[in-house]
């Protein structure tokens, strides 16, 4: 029986190579990833407008995918939820990043707080549901 670590691949001269299994994931089609951009910017806005409560069909619907596409990219809501509030928080990293660049601490903290109100608005249902989930006991999955 062979490691699950290794497989076995032939070469042109017939000869056989262990080939190390990776552990990194294996990065998206393009299509694939279209696909994924196209659900988080329909859920952004379906949570924005009419919070996390929003049916996955219309999500689906708003993202041009079917909900086999849906569900093949986030099982539960939650990981869709959770995947929505990662961007989110990157974004709220990279303008603190910005503004730490600033001469002005001031000027900075003022920028920083500007910019994060604004995303703030943007995500106005987003904490209430990390609260809801992390109640209900789900722990996001790290991609």
């Amino acid at each position: 029986m062979k490691s699950p670590a290794k497989r076995s691949a032939r070469s042109a001269s017939g000869y056989s190579a262990p080939v190390p299994a990776s552990s990194a994931p294996t990065p998206l089609r393009r299509d694939a990833r279209e696909n994924r951009e196209r659900i988080l910017a329909a859920a952004r806005v379906c949570f924005a407008a009419e919070g996390v409560d929003v049916p996955g069909e219309e999500i689906a619907r708003r993202a041009g995918v079917g909900m086999g596409t849906l569900y093949r990219r986030f099982p539960a809501k939650e990981d869709l939820i959770d995947a929505v509030l990662a961007d989110s928080l990157d974004a709220y990293a990279r303008t603190a990043e910005r503004f730490l660049a600033e001469e002005d601490p001031w000027a900075g903290f003022c920028g920083f707080l500007e910019s994060a109100l604004e995303l703030h608005a943007e995500n106005v249902a987003l904490p209430t549901s990390r609260r809801a989930t992390c109640d209900r006991g789900h722990r996001p999955a790290r991609e």
